[in-house]
């Protein structure tokens, strides 16, 4: 039951992350997140997945960037 609540809720966020353009929001909601001492796990990974979908990298020290790639 749990594992059905849980693919709900993470279906449901991410059915509004891919609705949201910008990287900028997706930084500081995955910042937000992260200072929060409860933070949504599923939601945290749901986030970082999709922000390295759009190219972007977490390093060791948990800090995120950007390359540009050669694609045209």
């Amino acid at each position: 039951m749990a594992n059905k609540m849980n693919l709900a809720r993470q279906k449901q966020w991410e059915s509004i992350i891919n609705e949201q353009e910008s990287d900028v929001f997706l930084l500081r909601r995955h910042d937000d997140l992260k200072k929060n001492p409860n933070p949504s796990l599923a939601l945290v990974h749901t986030i970082e997945k999709e922000l390295q979908s759009r190219g972007w990298h977490l390093d060791n020290n948990k800090n995120w960037s950007w390359e540009k790639t050669n694609e045209q």
